[in-house]
């Protein structure tokens, strides 16, 4: 029996797709959440850079970095999805060291400041932001991933679990499986109906307790409207950002945690995707999927705030 199943083991290892964050579903629903607390100039800014290609949805915007990232042209950002955190979880020991973790700004800390960055440039051309806005979309879901902010095992991927009672992986079990597998039962297969669900609770229920505590701008801007460069003295005006780290690193701090008190907390064999684990995971998923769309909103809420409206992207 034992020889059966690290057969199946190494089957189900050499059969593993790329690392994709939350999978269709979970980047959906965070896109879906966020749509509800847009403010009205944000609404105008994501429909004036996505328009009618995505349908001003930032949901349907959402994966578009995963279906890029193995083509040529967008091979980089690959690793800009995750931030592989040397830290040992299963020693209770969950860490984030921006040093440590970050080689060369080449991860997604780095990426959600530098697209967000990009965002505020006040003129740029429309292909520059419309990719500037759909990494930035992808990014603020992947990092609420638990596993995402975690090296241990490839995040999770070299790791065999049984889901369903079939041999996987524990990186698609927190992507996709537990996720898909509770829209399927408890929201009728809709992936919409999750994502009100949740809104429900963010604006009427339990969370609305602390949704508010969720955020804080990630950037500083000191006396941004002295810092734009006029057109006399450069091609185009920007604002000069000075970002603040910490905050994106608390995010995925946040994130991180989990690998040590929910992730890994597993018996060899067990199965994964219902009873136990799936229950205590999938309200791990439930706060992070809210957290991040409420934290998307706010980003652009606040990125439109911060730009003139005379100067805001018009195409």
């Amino acid at each position: 029996m034992k020889h059966a199943y690290v057969l199946a083991t190494l089957a189900a290892l050499n059969a593993l797709p790329a690392a994709i964050a939350w999978g269709v579903s979970g980047h959906h629903a965070v896109g879906l959440v966020a749509e509800q607390f847009l403010s009205k100039n944000a609404q105008a800014f994501v429909s004036d850079i996505l328009g009618e290609s995505y349908h001003s949805s930032l949901a349907l915007a959402s994966t578009w970095a995963d279906s890029v990232r193995d083509q040529p042209e967008y091979k980089w950002s690959a690793e800009l999805h995750y931030m592989n955190t040397k830290d040992s979880p299963r020693t209770n020991s969950c860490t984030v060291e921006l040093e440590r973790d970050c080689p060369g700004g080449r991860c997604i800390v780095a990426a959600m400041g530098n697209y967000t960055w990009h965002l505020l440039q006040a003129a740029q051309p429309r292909a520059q932001a419309e990719e500037a806005l759909k990494f930035l979309i992808h990014f603020l879901g992947d990092v609420g991933q638990p596993l995402h902010t975690e090296a241990l095992a490839l995040g999770g991927y070299q790791l065999p679990v049984i889901c369903e009672g079939q041999v996987t992986n524990l990186h698609w079990v927190w992507d996709e499986a537990i996720l898909d597998s509770r829209i399927v039962r408890q929201f009728h297969g809709s992936v919409r109906h999750f994502a009100s669900w949740l809104v429900r609770d963010m604006k009427h229920g339990a969370m609305s307790r602390t949704v508010a505590s969720w955020y804080k701008t990630p950037w500083s801007l000191q006396s941004y409207k002295e810092q734009i460069i006029s057109d006399s003295e450069a091609q185009a005006p920007f604002y000069n950002a000075v970002y603040d780290e910490d905050t994106y690193l608390e995010w995925t701090r946040e994130a991180n945690a989990h690998a040590c008190t929910t992730v890994f907390d597993y018996r060899m064999r067990e199965e994964l995707c219902e009873g136990r684990y799936a229950n205590m995971a999938f309200q791990v998923i439930i706060g992070q999927i809210a957290k991040q769309g409420y934290r998307l909103a706010q980003t652009l809420n606040d990125i439109v705030d911060a730009v003139e409206p005379e100067l805001r992207p018009r195409f």
